[in-house]
């Protein structure tokens, strides 16, 4: 067909030694594309209208499809996509409400933050404790899901899955510190005992643990906070109520599964 549309008219016999085919060949493929092909007053063989539309889908295949460009990741991109990622984390622990409204703005750079989170916060799950893996893994869908779910029934808001993922992916970064927190203790075999009233503590390194404990989980806390009210575009009121309903609903979750599924889980 190329060779037709490219050369014009053709006889059999140029057919033949242009493509050095056997008669018996040329046949065949001459009555495979016979409803491409139409013959002129001199016997000559030419395309007809279906033969061109044929051709042209050729060509463009040829040109577009046959060797796809794929996108370079060039060093400047890549300097450029960490330091914007580096930024990300600098916002985060400094800046947090810039952070989040940023993370709707340049989607990418928190994006590549948030999955740095995620999967560090998983590998830090597998390194406490692997056979607990199922629900602390699966708590970040979780919370995405129960969130989303209570911004569009609650409030009608409609946010972005994309932009919404990002910014709780972001958001457990404390978790994940909380867990390689635990994980230095296990390191220096230092047991921690239940909490109780920190008057009557007279273990001060004790006290200061529990402390930092509590900080980090207030600052995640605050963090799912601003996460959901930019992702979502909520008031600050409204943001609390979804993320108190998503932790309500998590931990319910949690029981559920610990009951019905015998998988160990405490309240998060």
């Amino acid at each position: 067909m190329r060779y037709l549309a490219e050369s014009g008219p053709q006889t059999y016999t140029n057919l033949m030694g242009k493509f050095n085919l056997q008669t018996g060949t040329l046949n065949h493929h001459l009555k495979m594309l016979k409803d491409l092909l139409d013959q002129d007053e001199a016997e000559r063989y030419i395309l007809n209208r279906d033969g061109h539309f044929a051709y042209g889908l050729l060509s463009y295949a040829a040109t577009s499809l046959s060797k796809p460009t794929l996108p370079m990741l060039r060093r400047g991109v890549l300097i450029s996509s960490l330091k914007s990622a580096a930024s990300g984390f600098y916002n985060l622990i400094f800046q947090p409400t810039r952070a989040f409204t940023e993370a709707q703005e340049r989607s990418g750079a928190y994006a590549i933050c948030g999955s740095i989170v995620i999967v560090a916060y998983i590998a830090s799950i597998l390194a406490l404790n692997m056979n607990a893996l199922i629900i602390p893994a699966v708590e970040p869908l979780l919370w995405l899901i129960f969130s989303y779910s209570f911004a569009r029934i609650a409030y009608g808001k409609h946010p972005r899955p994309s932009r919404l993922a990002t910014s709780v992916g972001v958001a457990y970064f404390p978790a994940f510190l909380l867990n390689a927190f635990s994980l230095s203790l296990a390191a220096f075999q230092l047991a921690l005992t239940p909490i109780t009233p920190l008057l009557l503590i007279e273990n001060l390194s004790y006290a200061t643990f529990m402390e930092f404990f509590s900080a980090i989980i207030l600052w995640r806390f605050f963090l799912l906070l601003f996460a959901i009210r930019e992702s979502c575009k909520t008031t600050t009121k409204q943001a609390l109520a979804i993320v108190l309903l998503t932790a309500v609903t998590e931990n319910v979750f949690a029981l559920a599964a610990n009951y019905l599924l015998g998988i160990p889980m405490e309240l998060v």
